[in-house]
Parts: C-alpha cells; sequence; structure tokens
C-alpha cells in the first residue's frame, strides 16, 4: 500500500484473520521509519504480541512510555495488556 492508512487497513484485516505475522512485516518498516502515530504503535505492539515476537513487542512498548511517559492513555492500555 502506498499510504499509512491503507498499510494500517490491511494490517488490522490480516491480524484479525490469523495473520498476524504478516501484518508485522507490513508495519514495521513504517514503525521504524516514524510514521506511525502512538496509538499505532501501540496497536502494532499488540500484533507483534500476536505474531509470537515478545522481546520485539516489549522494547517497542518500553521506547513508546519513555517517549510519552505522561500520558494516561499508553499507561492504561499497557494496564489493560
Amino acid at each position: 500500500p502506498g499510504s499509512v492508512e491503507a498499510a494500517w487497513l490491511l494490517a488490522s484485516v490480516l491480524t484479525e484473520a490469523g495473520h498476524a505475522d504478516e501484518a508485522v512485516e507490513l508495519l514495521r518498516p513504517l514503525a521504524d521509519a516514524g510514521r506511525l502515530d502512538p496509538n499505532q504503535v501501540f496497536k502494532l505492539t499488540r500484533m507483534l504480541m500476536f505474531a509470537g515476537h515478545l522481546e520485539e513487542a516489549q522494547l517497542r512498548a518500553r521506547r513508546l512510555l519513555a517517549a510519552r511517559p505522561e500520558s494516561p492513555t499508553l499507561w492504561e492500555r499497557i494496564a489493560q495488556t
């Protein structure tokens, strides 16, 4: 897909269909390039967990929280995970 929105939509569908690995491969380059918003990065961490990439999920979650430690929404979502 040519846009973040299209990639995100496709990744969401892939994850729901049980193909989290493919979703991660699609979104990982966008996350690495800083093109995902914090909410999308958080959701990517969940996709990583579903795909069995627990260490990478933890690393991305730590980075996200380090960049936004004052965000009650992020802390709430982490607590719910």
